[in-house]
């Protein structure tokens, strides 16, 4: 892979698009997210990486909507 697209690759990790600007928050959560969850693909199998994306989506998917409800 050429360096070009490495650098494109870690900015695209890094940073994220979100209502007209890069957020580097969010793209920092989505780095560390994904590599949690290829920790326990690695350590413990593709089954337990499944349990635990759903139970963060169990507590993440109602907390964004509590907090997206806020805002409006």
């Amino acid at each position: 892979m050429p360096l070009q697209d490495l650098k494109r690759l870690w900015f695209a990790t890094l940073f994220s698009y979100e209502r007209g600007r890069y957020s580097i928050n969010s793209g920092i959560a989505r780095f560390l997210g994904n590599y949690f969850l290829g920790f326990l693909v690695d350590n413990y199998g593709f089954v337990t990486m499944c349990y635990a994306a759903a139970l963060i989506s169990a507590f993440s998917i109602p907390i964004l909507v509590l907090l997206s409800q806020r805002d409006a």
